[in-house]
């Protein structure tokens, strides 16, 4: 058998491996060829590796930078609006039903955001279109109506001990919920710049 390249074997044509490797395509290595070729290179087999358990393989999942960036985002939430709004509401001068109706609607707006946000890793919910997938839509609105009868119709009220809040207490709860869109959009942008880069 000639001596074989290390590499580019996908440059060669078939004559040119069955020449380097001495062997016959009809008929293959005689017996006595195979022995002698099994004990200079080995059993013709794959070295199987030890592969990653289904735990790993979960958990690497979450081992990229979007992850860590939510991860980020969910801290801002809960900082920004479990606490800050929260404590915001009681400082100016709202009841415990009212701060805590705040902070519920607060999490339930981030999270719209994040719905509408959450489509595309790259694109803005803007560029992917509002209205483009109607059953998020129907969704959204379902959430929104529901929302607000949580924090405007009594019998909600009495149920789950909420109030009713002022509109500046939604204009906060909004710029709260589009300060994580705008966490979520930084990272998006780096994915961009860094794909555009790999081209």
């Amino acid at each position: 058998m000639k001596p074989l390249p290390q590499k580019y074997w996908h440059h060669l044509s078939q004559e040119e491996v069955l020449d380097l490797l001495d062997t016959n395509p009809d008929k293959g290595l005689d017996r006595f060829e195979m022995e002698d070729r099994q004990r200079v290179f080995g059993p013709n087999a794959l070295t199987e590796r030890k592969g990653q358990g289904p735990l790993l393989r979960f958990l690497l999942q979450f081992n990229q930078a979007l992850v860590y960036i939510l991860l980020a985002a969910v801290i801002i939430k809960l900082l920004l609006g479990a606490f800050g709004l929260f404590e915001w509401a009681l400082a100016s001068g709202a009841s415990d039903a009212e701060a805590r109706t705040v902070t519920v609607n607060a999490f339930v707006m981030v999270e719209l955001f994040y719905l509408f946000n959450c489509r595309s890793l790259t694109k803005s919910m803007f560029q992917v279109g509002l209205l483009s997938n109607p059953w998020i839509v129907v969704g959204a609105t379902s959430m929104i109506v529901l929302q607000l009868f949580y924090t405007y119709a009594p019998p909600m009220n009495r149920l789950f001990h909420s109030a009713p809040i002022s509109l500046m207490d939604w204009v906060h709860i909004v710029a709260v919920s589009f300060l994580i869109y705008l966490v979520v959009g930084v990272e998006k942008t780096r994915r961009r710049r860094k794909t555009g880069s790999a081209i």
